[in-house]
């Protein structure tokens, strides 16, 4: 299988996207439309089978408008967010320049027309190879998850794991007691899987028990 990274966006959020041999693939938190990412899908003959959403912030969903024919997957417990109210409130968290009253009108036309598919701990996404499962890690948000590749031994970790560091957990669905039972789980993963975080550059799991935010859990 195949990773592609691209940093997108006024949080340099990180986009994935990620394909298996038979050309299947899905992209993970498309921060902002990206001319780039569409190529890239285009020139590889790639097959969009999804949307994988690791949480609802905007800095994480705004680029979903790119893909009307996709199937957006996210935690049952963030879907919610996804509707207007939601989504107007969590607009206060960001500057006008990041998102203003065009993008996020249309933002929320086009989740009110999209197929959305609420999904849990332990889902397994289809037509991918090797399987791709859902962890749910709460903390960040109350529908926060990670992707897990076990066969590849990568782990994609949304805004719950940074490198040396944790997403903060005073935004909405945020709670700092599930943030260290997510992170209490997480460490119990085999270390050499490779981490790639929502923002800021890769690690692994032996690294973050060994030096990092892990370390209080693993000992």
């Amino acid at each position: 299988m195949d990773v592609k990274k691209f940093v997108l966006g006024e949080l340099e959020t990180n986009t994935y996207l990620i394909s298996d041999d038979n050309s299947n693939a899905y992209i993970i938190d498309p921060a902002e439309i990206s001319a780039e990412l569409s190529s890239y899908i285009k020139d590889n003959k790639l097959e969009l089978r999804g949307v994988i959403l690791t949480h609802f912030h905007l800095d994480h969903i705004k680029g979903i408008v790119q893909f009307p024919n996709a199937p957006i997957y996210i935690c049952k417990e963030d879907a919610s967010y996804l509707k207007d109210d939601a989504l107007d409130v969590m607009r206060t968290f960001y500057s006008y320049s990041f998102i203003d009253d065009e993008e996020i009108n249309k933002l929320k036309g086009f989740i009110q027309e999209s197929k959305i598919i609420e999904i849990s701990d332990g889902f397994v996404f289809p037509s991918f190879f090797p399987n791709l499962e859902a962890i749910q890690t709460k903390g960040h948000s109350s529908g926060s998850i990670c992707i897990y590749i076990k066969d590849s031994d990568i782990l994609f970790t949304g805004d719950t794991l940074f490198y040396y560091s944790h997403g903060r957990v005073d935004l909405i669905g945020g709670n700092a007691t599930d943030m260290k039972s997510s992170l209490r789980k997480l460490s119990c993963l085999p270390d050499k899987l490779q981490v790639f975080p929502g923002h800021g550059d890769s690690t692994n799991i032996g690294i973050e028990k060994k030096y990092g935010v892990l370390f209080q859990y693993a000992h």
